[in-house]
């Protein structure tokens, strides 16, 4: 009996030893299936803003809501969708937002017209422009847009992201125009098309919780290449329910437009 005893002993603890050390514990197939977050930020999306009282569990234990409603901030949106190259003349001053390929972007100039005016009450004029451009006109839109940027140096402010749905709306807007969809569950977005930077961008895919958020390097494109590709880093990422969500909300529209820029 006394021997039967000492052996249940040592089986206790070898398997505590085990159970501490092994990486394997929590379930995942292996490390590489762990997700990739930032460790600071673990519950940021569930202690921030109003949260719904339900929310489900995934098989890597993340947690997202169940029945979620993005809450698009349309200031945000927009901002992600305009174009960081700077335009001949100082893009702060008169009443000209932003400036478009007629060709391909069309379609996209066309949703953001109606797009403020059901969420800001903004009209915009449309103005044909010159090499194939058309740009977007409007003096409400214009006086959003400078309470993003420092006026004197014509760089985004530091301090203009203070919730989850600003940022979530940022990175839909960037995406609208510039990002693509990958064939399985990943998303890319030009790093050069990014106002707010790579590494912050970077920190913000993060913040979202989205997994595998990488760089990719594209060589400069070719002369026979369309003229709007970019080379340079690219970011690549799965997002998280949380942010899909509010990827899915303009997928059918983003199908409208080519890819030009990726």
């Amino acid at each position: 009996m006394k021997n039967l005893l000492f052996i249940f002993c040592i089986l206790i603890c070898c398997f505590d030893v085990s159970a501490q050390n092994n990486p394997f514990i929590k379930g995942y197939e292996d490390n590489s299936d762990l997700p990739i977050v930032d460790s600071s930020y673990e519950n940021y999306i569930y202690t921030s803003g109003t949260l719904p009282e339900h929310f489900i569990t995934g098989k890597r234990g993340e947690r997202f809501f169940a029945d979620f409603t993005p809450v698009i901030v349309p200031e945000y949106f927009f901002l992600g969708t305009l174009n960081p190259l700077p335009q001949k003349k100082n893009p702060l001053q008169g009443d000209k937002v932003d400036y478009y390929r007629k060709e391909e972007e069309e379609p996209l100039v066309e949703y953001l017209q109606t797009y403020l005016k059901q969420t800001l009450n903004i009209s915009v004029t449309v103005k044909q422009e010159e090499y194939g451009y058309i740009g977007i006109y409007s003096p409400e839109l214009m006086e959003i847009k400078r309470s993003f940027f420092d006026e004197k140096t014509g760089a985004l402010k530091e301090d203009i992201f203070h919730t989850d749905e600003e940022i979530a709306s940022y990175i839909l807007g960037v995406y609208y125009r510039f990002g693509r969809k990958g064939d399985a569950d990943n998303y890319r977005l030009p790093t050069a098309k990014i106002y707010i930077g790579l590494d912050r961008m970077f920190s913000f895919l993060l913040k979202m919780r989205s997994k595998k958020v990488s760089y990719l390097y594209v060589p400069e494109p070719t002369p026979e290449d369309s003229p709007l590709l970019l080379g340079g880093y690219k970011l690549i990422f799965e997002p998280s329910q949380y942010l899909k969500t509010y990827l899915d909300t303009i997928q059918e529209e983003k199908e409208k437009l080519p890819y030009i820029y990726l």
